[in-house]
C-alpha cells in the first residue's frame, strides 16, 4: 500500500507527521546532557525526539541510570503561565533542574538538526478534578472519575488548548504528540475486578462510558439517555461472558456522539498548534472497536494532521485499526514499544507489516527505557522501517 499523500498540509507540518521520532522523558534529559541524547537520537536514526512535557501518574525505571523516575498524575515540566489559562489551569510545582534541562535540550536539537517534538498527556490531570470535580469523566452511573478530565465540557476543551498553547509559546514544538486526548476506556492495567475475564468487551464498552452533564446533551442529540446505558449493563452483565443483548445498534450511536465530542476537542487543540506552526498527532492506545467508543476514530481526529496508532510488530497496526482509526489520507506512525522480543527477523516482519499498512513513520517508546545496550534494537527498528517505507512510496525522514 502506497502512503497517503499530504500535499494540503503545509510544508514544515507535513514533514513532521513523515518524520521517525523517538520518545525522551525529562529525567533522562537531566541524567545524559541534552547534547548526548541528540547524538543518541542520531544514532538511532530518527529525526526527531518527541519529549514529554506532561504526563500521567507513574513510577520509571531507566535502566542506562539505574533510578527511578516518579510522576504525579498531571505532571508538568514546565511552570504554567498562569495569564494563559482560563477557568481550569495546572498547578503542580515544577522541578526547576528539569524544566531547564528541557529547554536545553530544545536548543541542542536546533543544533543538531532535529526536531523538536513536544509530547502531552492532556486529560489526566487528578489536580485539576479535585479543584472542579463538574469537569470530571464519570462512569456510566454519574460516578465523578478521580483523575480524567471529560473532553466534551468547554471548559476541558478550553484548558486542553491553553496547554497546547503554552507549550508552544515556551519550547516551539515543531509537533504535538498529544496522548489522553479522548473518553475514558477500560485499561485492564488500571482496573480491579475480580472476575475480570468475565469482563466481556461490550461490557467494558458500556460501563466507561462518561455520563457527566456535558456527555448526557451530547447522547441524547444522537438518541442515547442515560437510561439507555444502565439497561444494557444491567442485561449484558446478567448474560455471562458469552452471551448478553445486542448492544452494535447503541453502540454505533455512542461512538457518533462521542466521535462529535473529540472533533470539538481536536479543533480547538489544532487552532492553538497551528497558530504557533505546529503540527499535532493525536495519540491512540486501543483497537479499533474500543476507539469508535472512545471518539478517537476518523469522524472524531478528522481535523488532525495525523495519528498515532499503538502498533505491535506481530501484527502491525492491529487489525482495521487503520481503517477505523485514520482512514486514508490521514498520515499514521505507528508507535512502537520495545521489548526484549525484537530479534532481528521479528523487526523485520514489523517494519514490511506496518510500511505495508500505509504507516507514515515510527515513534518508537522509549530511549529513557532502554538500556545501552539494546539501544541498537531501535536502530534496526528505524532502519528497516524506512527501507520497507521506501518500497512502498516516498521515503520518510
Amino acid at each position: 500500500m502506497s502512503r497517503p499523500r499530504t500535499a494540503e498540509v503545509p510544508t514544515d507540518r507535513a514533514r513532521q507527521v513523515g518524520t521517525s521520532a523517538v520518545y525522551v522523558f525529562p529525567e533522562d534529559v537531566l541524567l545524559t546532557g541534552a547534547d548526548r541524547i541528540c547524538e543518541l537520537a542520531h544514532g538511532l536514526g530518527v529525526g526527531a525526539v518527541s519529549v514529554c512535557l506532561r504526563y500521567h501518574a507513574s513510577r520509571r525505571w531507566l535502566p542506562r541510570h539505574r533510578t527511578f523516575a516518579h510522576s504525579l498524575s498531571g505532571a508538568m515540566y514546565w511552570q504554567a503561565d498562569a495569564g494563559t489559562y482560563g477557568a481550569l489551569r495546572p498547578g503542580q510545582v515544577v522541578d526547576e533542574a528539569l524544566e531547564a534541562a528541557l529547554h536545553r535540550l530544545r536548543q541542542a536539537t536546533d543544533r543538531h538538526g532535529l526536531a523538536f517534538h513536544a509530547w502531552l498527556v492532556v486529560l489526566q490531570d487528578a489536580g485539576v478534578v479535585a479543584s472542579h470535580p463538574g469537569a470530571a469523566a464519570t462512569t456510566f452511573d454519574g460516578r465523578p472519575h478521580a483523575e480524567l478530565l471529560c473532553p466534551a465540557g468547554g471548559r476541558v476543551r478550553r484548558f486542553a488548548a491553553d496547554l497546547v498553547r503554552d507549550a508552544c509559546a515556551r519550547f516551539a514544538p515543531r509537533l504535538l504528540d498529544l496522548e489522553a486526548v479522548a473518553f475514558p476506556s477500560w485499561p485492564q492495567s488500571y482496573s480491579v475486578a475480580v472476575e475480570i475475564d468475565a469482563v466481556r468487551r461490550e461490557l467494558r464498552h458500556l460501563i466507561t462510558q462518561c455520563a457527566c452533564a456535558s456527555c448526557r446533551v451530547l447522547l441524547a442529540g444522537h438518541g442515547v439517555e442515560p437510561g439507555d446505558l444502565r439497561d444494557a449493563v444491567d442485561a449484558t452483565a446478567s448474560g455471562g461472558p458469552d452471551a448478553g443483548p445486542e448492544t452494535g445498534p447503541l453502540l454505533d450511536r455512542i461512538a457518533l456522539a462521542r466521535a462529535e465530542g473529540v472533533r470539538g476537542l481536536i479543533d480547538e487543540m489544532r487552532d492553538a498548534a497551528h497558530a504557533a506552526g505546529a503540527a499535532i498527532r493525536p495519540l491512540v492506545f486501543a483497537d479499533a472497536a474500543g476507539a469508535r467508543l472512545q471518539g478517537a476514530w476518523g469522524r472524531g481526529l478528522a481535523a488532525a494532521d495525523a495519528v498515532g496508532i499503538g502498533a505491535d510488530l506481530s501484527d502491525g497496526l492491529g487489525a482495521g485499526a487503520r481503517e477505523v482509526i485514520a482512514p486514508s489520507p490521514m498520515p499514521v506512525a505507528a508507535s512502537l514499544t520495545w521489548s526484549p522480543g525484537w530479534t532481528p527477523d521479528v523487526i523485520d516482519a514489523g517494519a514490511a507489516a506496518l510500511a505495508s499498512q500505509g504507516a507514515h513513520a515510527v515513534s518508537l517508546y522509549n530511549l529513557s527505557l532502554v538500556s545501552s545496550g539494546r539501544l541498537e534494537d531501535l536502530a534496526l527498528m528505524a532502519s528497516r522501517f524506512r527501507s520497507a517505507a521506501g518500497r512502498c512510496g516516498p521515503s520518510p525522514t
